[in-house]
């Protein structure tokens, strides 16, 4: 029995500094949607959120700036990447009750736990058992909020960005390893980039991060960087006057 009401968060009001949650994204309680009455032309699936991914793009998300995808308008449904549950379905679809899926960005993402979408807006994600029975392999089972990262939309950044725009060579197509410069190296799309460069192309690997925590994530940890620079420890040689005069040296 689904309940009748739900948690939602909107967007209230465009923040300038720090956020205030009561302030700018307050908790509300809705109706949970039915499907509507339009004779069933269109397949539908009302779906409940697993998991919601909250990430730092969220904050540019609220600002009125021009980006890469419009900002959230004022009173909407504060945007996320989510991992949700078919609960029902209408109309003809490939999708069927108890499907996990996710989305990104569109109708049925957000900060609300019960959102009616389009069938064909959402991804079906493949459980290990249709894994081993559509591919015909044994993967190795990984945690379901693995589609919210490395298999996300996260993973798709750092591929295409470094792959495709970066256009690495491989190790058999040059004499001597690339040299990488990853800024916010440590960060999740830099890491995978980090780890991509480092394991697959063979480069030799520079890390660029903010503290000498992260710095150590990139050495001992994930071993995907050959060498890292703290830029916070040169710009406060720069400040002391103990450094470059240029922070881009």
């Amino acid at each position: 029995m689904l309940p009748t009401h739900q948690k939602v968060v909107r967007l209230a009001h465009r923040p300038t500094t720090d956020i205030d949650p009561s302030y700018h994204l307050p908790l509300t309680y809705e109706s949970v949607p039915t499907f509507p009455d339009d004779n069933g032309k269109t397949p539908l699936v009302l779906l409940h959120r697993l998991y919601l991914s909250i990430d730092p793009a969220m904050r540019g998300w609220m600002s009125s700036a021009r980006s890469y995808l419009p900002p959230v308008a004022i009173n909407a449904v504060m945007r996320g990447a989510t991992l949700s549950e078919v609960v029902a379905v209408r109309g003809a679809s490939r999708l069927k009750v108890g499907d996990v899926v996710s989305e990104f960005a569109g109708e049925a993402g957000g900060w609300q736990e019960y959102v009616i979408a389009s069938a064909r807006s959402v991804r079906k994600i493949e459980t290990w058992s249709e894994l081993v029975d559509n591919h015909q392999q044994t993967p190795r089972e990984l945690p379901m909020t693995i589609h919210l990262s490395v298999l996300g939309t996260t993973g798709l950044t750092a591929f295409f960005g470094f792959i495709h725009v970066g256009c690495p060579r491989l190790p058999s197509e040059t004499k001597r390893p690339e040299v990488v410069l990853v800024n916010a190296a440590a960060g999740a799309v830099g890491s995978i980039v980090c780890q991509i460069a480092k394991n697959v192309y063979g480069c030799k690997v520079i890390g660029v991060a903010g503290s000498d925590a992260k710095c150590r994530l990139l050495i001992d940890d994930l071993k995907c960087c050959d060498a890292v620079i703290n830029y916070r420890e040169i710009e406060n040689e720069v400040e002391r006057g103990a450094g470059t005069a240029d922070p881009a040296e």
